[in-house]
C-alpha cells in the first residue's frame, strides 16, 4: 500500500499503512522534522524509525517472560531496562554531550520540547498518556520522544491499560513545530 499524506495548515505528515502506520515524515512550513536513522524496512526486524504508532514497546519490559491478555510472551535477546528511578528536576536539559534512554512519569498537562524558535518540536501529552520515553543516543543527531500509556514493565505488572472486546480506550498527543 502506498503512503498516506495528511495536510493541515502549515503541517504535512506522511504515514505508511504497510509499515504499522509508521510516520515517515513531518513537515512544518516545508521543513522536514522527522529523522529516520534506519531504513523503513528495518521495522520488520524490530528496529524503530520515524514516528512509530506502536504499543506496547517490547523493550520496555522488566522481564523476558510475562502474561498479558491470557497469553504468555517470552522474549530473548532483548535489552531490557533496569527500572531504576531517579528524581528529575523539571526545566531545561542541554542535550549536547548527553545520552538518554529514560522513562518519565508525567504530570498532567505536560509537554516536552526539543530545539528553539522555528526548529522547536513540542509533544503535548493528552488524555491516556501518563508516561514518556526520551531517547537521545550518544553521537547521533536525533532525539525520540515516545508517548507511553503505561510505565516500564506495565504488561508484566498489570499497570498497562487493558480493553475488553467491545470496549474502548482513548489516548491522545499532539506534535507542534515552531515557537510557542
Amino acid at each position: 500500500m502506498s503512503a498516506v499524506r495528511l495536510r493541515a495548515g502549515d503541517y504535512a505528515a506522511t504515514f505508511r499503512p504497510d509499515a504499522g502506520m509508521t510516520g515517515t515524515s513531518l513537515h512544518y512550513r516545508d521543513v522536514e522534522h522527522v529523522v529516520r536513522p534506519e531504513p523503513l524496512g528495518r521495522l520488520r526486524v524490530g528496529v524503530m524509525t520515524g514516528i512509530s504508532l506502536m504499543h506496547p514497546w517490547a523493550n520496555r519490559l522488566g522481564a523476558r517472560r510475562y502474561r498479558a491478555a491470557d497469553r504468555t510472551v517470552d522474549l530473548t535477546a532483548v535489552d531490557l531496562p533496569t527500572g531504576a528511578r531517579t528524581p528529575v528536576r523539571r526545566g531545561r536539559l542541554p542535550l549536547a554531550g548527553t545520552s538518554l534512554d529514560d522513562h518519565f512519569a508525567l504530570r498532567s498537562p505536560t509537554a516536552i520540547s526539543i530545539g528553539e524558535g522555528e526548529r522547536r518540536v513540542t509533544v503535548r501529552f493528552g488524555i491516556g498518556y501518563g508516561y514518556a520515553q526520551v531517547y537521545a543516543p550518544a553521537r547521533r543527531r536525533f532525539v525520540a520522544i515516545e508517548p507511553m500509556t503505561a510505565p516500564i514493565d506495565g504488561l508484566r505488572t498489570g499497570t498497562t491499560p487493558s480493553v475488553a472486546p467491545g470496549e474502548q480506550f482513548t489516548a491522545g498527543f499532539t506534535i507542534a513545530v515552531g515557537a510557542d
